[in-house]
């Protein structure tokens, strides 16, 4: 799964549950570029696995078994 399929799913699943991702970042004062750091897997953060877990129900691990799933 590529960075932009990861990302449009992380905004997904912050829309259907009425947040908006740089709310959530605003919030959790996380710099979008980390954020999407992490995500590509350029560097590891707890606090933002924390964040996907508390805001979207989601883990970095979980994101990266979708991805691993659909053969990226």
């Amino acid at each position: 799964m590529s960075i932009t399929a990861k990302a449009a799913l992380i905004r997904s699943l912050a829309l259907m549950q009425g947040k908006s991702l740089p709310d959530i970042l605003r919030r959790s004062r996380v710099h979008r570029s980390v954020f999407y750091r992490v995500v590509r897997g350029e560097r590891t953060s707890a606090r933002v696995n924390r964040i996907l877990a508390r805001e979207l129900g989601i883990t970095l691990g979980t994101l990266r078994r979708l991805g691993k799933e659909r053969g990226a």
